[in-house]
């Protein structure tokens, strides 16, 4: 499941592809900016014969500020990844509790109200539940 396919998450009032272009407008603008401040310490090192450390100190600077960028993009998707990982652990849980909770139904239980306090005891449980199983089978040879 992608993040924007989610109804609470789609904050933007932009379509995918207007915010792709909007982006990519912001970008160059930005690259323009980087340049422009370089190309100027360029012309001043040249008139004023100096200013070359400068120049160095500019260029390693954008270098770092397009890595950054790019980390954040990297960092972004990955949370993306784990929000969508998690939302679907939680709805496996609530299915498996709302299962159980149907066949405990049937059999004269009490059925699980998914706005009672309990419903979420249970899902927690589910969940650790899950985890530990998954555990103890990564820990067998």
């Amino acid at each position: 499941m992608d993040v924007s396919d989610s109804p609470t998450l789609a904050r933007s009032r932009w379509s995918k592809r207007t915010g792709r272009l909007i982006e990519g407008a912001c970008f160059l603008l930005l690259l323009v900016v980087i340049g422009t401040v370089i190309y100027g310490l360029m012309l001043r090192a040249l008139w004023a014969d100096g200013y070359y450390v400068v120049i160095a100190a500019a260029g390693m600077g954008a270098v770092v500020m397009l890595l950054s960028l790019a980390q954040q993009a990297i960092a972004a998707r990955d949370a993306a990844t784990w929000r969508a990982m998690a939302e679907w652990q939680i709805r496996a849980a609530r299915n498996r509790i709302m299962t159980g909770a149907a066949s405990a139904s049937g059999s004269g239980k009490e059925a699980l109200d998914p706005d009672s306090p309990s419903y979420y005891e249970h899902l927690v449980e589910a969940l650790l539940d899950h985890v530990q199983r998954d555990e103890g089978e990564g820990a067998r040879p």
